[in-house]
């Protein structure tokens, strides 16, 4: 199955209390809001990165998406991917290369995902009586 996919991008006003967003979007119904990191080196503190787009993320609705961007993706530590992919909250490290490709992959596959809990949810329930 074919799926067409349109990001919508639009650059964040530069004010207090934005959280460092460089970037709000959106994309397949998902709220984006990326961040835009040009180290040159590994970035130092990743974790602690993650950890601040975690609280941005305390802001918005919780299918929000967060995405740090740096130049390339072996820029991130070990550290911070684990914490990245163990957060509570959605959150990616990707490249500027990368971006759109991995948000796609992204949400398709937390539609999978909620498809799965659908399925189980409803098997578990068959055969069940409702008083």
């Amino acid at each position: 199955m074919n799926r067409i996919h349109e990001l919508r991008i639009e650059s964040a006003p530069n004010k207090p209390g934005d959280g460092g967003i460089d970037i709000f979007g959106g994309l397949g119904g998902n709220t984006i809001v990326i961040q835009c990191k040009a180290h040159k080196q590994k970035i130092g503190n990743g974790v602690k990165i993650v950890r601040e787009l975690e609280g941005v993320l305390t802001r918005y609705h919780k299918d929000t998406i967060g995405v740090i961007v740096a130049p390339s993706k072996n820029k991130f530590t070990t550290r911070s991917e684990e914490r990245a992919e163990t957060s509570g909250y959605n959150v990616i490290l990707t490249d500027k290369t990368n971006i759109c490709s991995d948000l796609i992959k992204y949400i398709d596959s937390q539609k999978v995902i909620e498809i799965q809990l659908v399925k189980n949810f409803n098997h578990q329930n068959d055969g069940k009586k409702h008083k």
